[in-house]
């Protein structure tokens, strides 16, 4: 990792970035207000509640979604054409969803879809990039989110497999997390180990929380492309 996003990471974590209200705190500011929509400008604030940059983050979001979607395509399970994987990025949905409508007509659109070809079953993967104090919050809301749409697939005998996980804005994997998105990796034939593409997906959210938080103060976002590793 750069030098200085490793200095990012660190003073993230401690909360001693120069965010508004730090700066106020500090005498080097006259108001701790977000530069974009007014609110106070905390570090939560910044990388994941500001609305004047929700685009940023699901952009974040979406550097993540299509890094996972890219690990499981090299996979052995998607190489013997076992699953069609579909996903909530540009060229990749199906009928502009991601549950195919001749399994289950739905409004709702998860992140992921796995449909497995040799039998009824579908696996859903929804992800969720929320600030580390939030990242419980944030996945009963998904559960609850997605609770219908399991009943509905269960009621026609699809079988489903829920996989809803979070990565923290400032790159925390939970050890529940890690033991989801391991089970993911090992249904799914994954080539890569599974160490690596959790520190990839750590690296992503951290990337993308530094390019977040270096445009805190400017209206435009002009990124066109995902991050790589």
């Amino acid at each position: 990792m750069p030098l200085n996003v490793l200095k990012f990471a660190t003073n993230a974590c401690i909360n001693s970035l120069p965010t508004n209200d730090n700066l106020l705190r500090w005498g080097k500011k006259l108001n701790n207000k977000c530069d974009l929509c007014g609110s106070i400008g905390t570090l939560h604030h910044v990388l994941n509640s500001c609305s004047e940059m929700l685009s940023r983050y699901t952009w974040r979001h979406n550097t993540i979604l299509s890094y996972l979607m890219s690990v499981l395509k090299e996979g052995d399970s998607y190489q013997k054409d076992q699953f069609k994987l579909y996903a909530d990025l540009e060229n990749h949905t199906i009928a502009g969803g991601t549950i195919p409508p001749n399994v289950l007509p739905s409004q709702q659109i998860p992140d992921m879809v796995l449909h497995w070809t040799n039998n009824k079953k579908l696996t859903l993967v929804e992800l969720t990039v929320p600030f580390e104090l939030n990242i419980d919050a944030a996945n009963k809301r998904k559960v609850g989110r997605y609770a219908s749409l399991v009943n509905d697939l269960k009621s026609n005998d699809i079988s489903v497999d829920l996989c809803i996980f979070e990565i923290g804005s400032r790159g925390l994997i939970t050890k529940q997390n890690q033991s989801k998105l391991k089970f993911l990796l090992k249904s799914t034939g994954c080539k890569i180990s599974s160490k690596t593409v959790l520190t990839n997906i750590s690296k992503l959210s951290l990337l993308g929380s530094y390019s977040i938080f270096n445009s805190r103060k400017d209206p435009n976002w002009n990124v066109n492309c995902y991050l790589k590793i």
